[in-house]
């Protein structure tokens, strides 16, 4: 650092001041700190809008059915035809009576699905951690909707007996936190989930992730690079509504870190 610089009479002053040198030195190293500390900042952001995005989303569905059983009744006097098993009419009749009326929606796709369409934002396809594509948005056997913030989803019903006469019934429901907007694969901006209508005959009535009974490792093996993915949500939701960091999904979860699916 200069201390001295000449004044109008042609003496010195004792001031400070950078040298040129000292000054690009200081810049390189302002530039250094934000490379490394930037993508972590975006990263973040990135991972707590698509959780708020997400947990906003399930807590909308979740409270659709007190909402739903106050107008038509208990959930066993529902009426959902027992062979609804990948009937896009029956899945459209449940979600048009018992979901979309509680429900602040910006568009209804219903369960119209013409082919993979690039203009249409209702027909698309998606991708796993393994990369294989899916096309579950492009038939007919969902219904979809998009909410009020942007974020789509689409509902499929199914049903069995698992060879009793005791009836099972849930919906298959996706939750795509930004819609068309990539990266569109599970476990990153796409989530599972099943809403349990009737057990055993018995109603239910609740959102839960996919595989809910799963330990943390059976979780984390499915969502990993080159796994599926659908198990991502539960991961999420176990973790305290949170992504987890590389850490905990070692730690927590059993993860293996080179397969960890939020590096992205």
């Amino acid at each position: 650092m200069n201390r001295f610089a000449l004044n109008h009479g042609g003496g010195a002053t004792n001031r400070l001041a950078f040298t040129l040198a000292e000054v690009l030195i200081t810049l390189a190293i302002i530039g250094v700190v934000a490379a490394l500390t930037i993508p972590s900042v975006v990263t973040n952001y990135r991972n707590q809008e698509i959780v708020s995005r997400l947990k906003k989303t399930y807590s909308a569905i979740s409270n659709t059915t007190n909402l739903a059983i106050a107008d038509h009744g208990p959930i066993n006097s529902w009426h959902i035809p027992p062979d609804t098993e990948n009937n896009g009419q029956h899945a459209k009749d449940f979600v048009d009576r018992y979901m979309l009326p509680y429900l602040r929606i910006s568009k209804d796709c219903g369960n119209v699905a013409p082919a993979n369409d690039p203009s249409s934002d209702c027909t698309y396809e998606f991708t796993t951690l393994s990369n294989e594509t899916y096309g579950g948005y492009t038939d007919s056997s969902t219904t979809k909707f998009y909410m009020a913030d942007g974020t789509f989803v689409s509902v499929r019903l199914v049903s069995s007996t698992f060879g009793t006469d005791e009836l099972s019934q849930y919906a298959s429901i996706y939750i795509d936190v930004n819609g068309k907007q990539k990266p569109n694969t599970f476990g990153r901006d796409i989530f599972t989930f099943g809403y349990s209508i009737l057990a055993k005959n018995k109603p239910v009535g609740k959102l839960l992730p996919f595989r809910p009974n799963d330990t943390n490792a059976q979780l984390s093996a499915r969502c990993a690079i080159g796994a599926v993915g659908d198990s991502c949500s539960h991961i999420i939701i176990k973790n305290g509504w949170k992504i987890p960091t590389k850490e905990e999904y070692v730690t927590k979860f059993s993860g293996d870190i080179n397969n960890y699916p939020w590096s992205w």
